[in-house]
């Protein structure tokens, strides 16, 4: 059976007899690597040219992946051991990744190993810095240094819409839907991740400007183009670019952030995440519609809780004032705010005023029962004192 190899040509950095390894000319490689997404396939080989770069300084190199294979239990142990050791200054997750794409290897070709072993070598897990959100008055900022429409619309959709640059990456012009005057999005269409999301009607705009301008510069914009285009020159994975923008835009706004360690305390794109969760919590949607809308499944609600899209963006529509960064359409927000509140207010002053009406008319009719019930019984009071006249008898004339 021909197994047709993946786009992607990645190669390690494995010296061998001073020759590079092309992995896709493997057939163990090819076999495993198509049993996994694009996503992680990129990511695992990554990942794996790392481990079998290391190889080279051991004494069990791995001159073809295939090696691997024929490798006794033993030895890959201690080839991993020695692999993990000289990793362990990382950080925990990093590790746990590295990791990950070895044990994808290891597990599909059925390659032994002892798995407690090598997990007890991972780093202790530390709190990491990163944990907290980008204010509004930053983000304002780093919209007003965005120059090109592409960063203005990745700012406006990173701040209202809670996605993590890897779903930007992949959204796809026919994963846009109209809701009124924003965007539903369905985020990782056709994966086991898939959930959907909205966007305000600020960033709908800046979406649309977005896609005229690479229009008028001669793209032709069907279903299946990206939303996220990378510009002539830009290569690599397109998650990366969307972070790549985001650090120029920081340098440019001159935004300082702090650093503990070899981490920000606001990450760099995910401090957006962090802020439109934050704005969603202070409008006071509920945990599970949170959850919903950033695409997590923390709890055992949050994975069986099924909001319909309609449900869904009408809890949205009532955190959109909390998630519109540009302050013209914050205000023009607000003014709307007022202005449905005040009709919704005379709607109720108008039903409160016909309430009452009813009310006072019917306790005029009620007095006036009460009015007729107290005459008739004056009147039957007043029969009952009326003296009654004696009546002259036979025996009375003769006394």
């Amino acid at each position: 059976m021909k197994i047709t190899p993946r786009k992607s040509t990645a190669l390690s950095k494995a010296y061998n007899v001073g020759k590079y390894m092309n992995l896709k000319e493997c057939r163990e490689y090819r076999v495993w690597i198509s049993t996994v997404s694009d996503q992680s396939a990129k990511m695992y080989t990554r990942c794996f040219s790392y481990f079998i770069k290391f190889s080279q300084g051991t004494k069990t190199p791995i001159n073809l992946v295939s090696d691997l294979n024929k490798m006794s239990k033993e030895k890959v142990n201690m080839l991993l051991e020695d692999y993990m050791l000289s990793i362990r200054h990382k950080k925990h997750g990093t590790v746990r990744l590295y990791l990950a794409a070895i044990e994808s290897y290891l597990k599909y070709h059925e390659i032994p190993y002892s798995e407690r072993k090598i997990i007890k070598l991972l780093p202790i897990k530390k709190k990491l810095a990163g944990s907290e959100a980008y204010e509004l008055e930053t983000i304002q900022k780093m919209y007003r240094v965005a120059t090109t429409p592409r960063a203005k619309m990745v700012i406006l959709l990173l701040a209202c819409s809670a996605m993590r640059r890897g779903g930007i990456a992949d959204l796809k012009i026919k994963d846009m839907k109209p809701m009124e005057d924003c965007y539903m999005f369905i985020v990782h269409s056709g994966e086991i991740e898939e959930y959907f999301t909205f966007c305000t009607p600020e960033c709908r705009k800046a979406i649309d400007d977005y896609i005229a301008y690479r229009e008028e510069r001669g793209e032709r914009i069907t279903p299946e183009s990206p939303l996220f285009q990378t510009r002539s020159g830009e290569s690599g994975d397109t998650r990366y670019m969307v972070s790549s923008t985001i650090e120029g835009i920081l340098k440019k706004a001159k935004i300082q952030r702090e650093k503990i360690g070899n981490r920000y305390t606001i990450s760099e794109v995910h401090g957006f995440r962090k802020f439109t969760s934050t704005q969603m919590n202070n409008a006071d949607l509920g945990s599970n519609k949170i959850e919903k809308i950033s695409g997590r499944k923390n709890n055992l609600k949050g994975r069986y809780y099924d909001a319909r899209q309609k449900e869904l963006f009408e809890e949205y529509k009532t955190v959109i004032p909390y998630l519109t960064i540009l302050e013209v359409n914050r205000q023009k927000s607000v003014i709307k705010d007022l202005k449905n509140k005040t009709v919704v207010d005379e709607v109720a002053i108008s039903k409160e005023v016909a309430n009452l009406s009813q009310k006072l008319q019917d306790a005029l009719q009620e007095i006036e029962g009460l009015k007729r019930i107290l005459i008739l019984t004056e009147n039957e009071l007043l029969i009952q004192k009326k003296p009654v006249s004696k009546t002259v008898t036979f025996a009375d004339t003769l006394t």
